[in-house]
């Protein structure tokens, strides 16, 4: 995907988000850099922007709905969101705290939130969500209810696609899509399973109110 964004006609993964958002019919009225992690001061101001900005850059883009003439802000941040990477870059999980209460979507996410390296990242995301909406390549349904979680199910449960052999492969939400506790169909893809419909949705709250 790098080698596919990053070609003599693309640059980046801006250029495709405008795309999608000009396709919405959303009027882009600024787009600009935003600086999440301010210089250390150890360093000189140049060998701290250089630095910062190979580990971790952001871009702020201000919109309008065409529809309702509301202004909305969407911030696109690219950095290694690993635990140990976030030694290096403490700032970005400041930034997301920002923003508690938030409905937050996870869709196609490698399975990373399973494994032992965004800890730190899941962790966040569950302190600042207020409604979660995800397939299941998000945080793993385990950690969800033992969390106290109520979650809502719908579509149905696969294993994950080939190409992630038996990792992310969760047997107690096979079991809880299996003893029929799905909320309904879903009628629509979503997910790695798009092609051959069995796609998960799930949408899970912490206070119980599950829309």
């Amino acid at each position: 995907m790098s080698k596919q964004l990053h070609t003599p006609q693309l640059k980046g993964v801006l250029p495709v988000i405008m795309a999608s958002m000009a396709l919405l019919d959303l009027k882009i009225a600024s787009v600009e850099p935003v600086q999440i992690a301010p210089p250390q001061p150890s360093e000189t101001a140049a060998a701290s922007a250089e630095r910062r900005v190979k580990q971790m850059h952001a871009i702020k883009i201000t919109f309008v709905q065409a529809a309702s003439a509301r202004t909305q802000t969407l911030y696109y941040v690219s950095l290694d969101a690993t635990d140990k990477a976030l030694e290096r870059t403490p700032e970005f999980l400041s930034f997301l705290a920002r923003f508690r209460p938030s409905t937050t979507l996870i869709k196609s996410a490698s399975y990373m939130l399973h494994g032992p390296y965004f800890i730190k990242t899941r962790a966040i995301l569950m302190g600042v969500t207020d409604v979660l909406v995800q397939d299941d390549t998000g945080i793993p349904y385990r950690v969800l209810t033992e969390s106290g979680w109520q979650v809502r199910l719908y579509g149905d449960y696969e294993k994950p696609v080939r190409d992630f052999g038996n990792f992310g492969y969760q047997r107690d939400l096979e079991s809880a899509y299996r003893s029929g506790k799905t909320a309904g169909r879903l009628p629509f893809p979503f997910g790695y399973h798009w092609s051959n419909g069995k796609s998960t949705l799930m949408i899970a709250s912490l206070s119980g109110r599950v829309p």
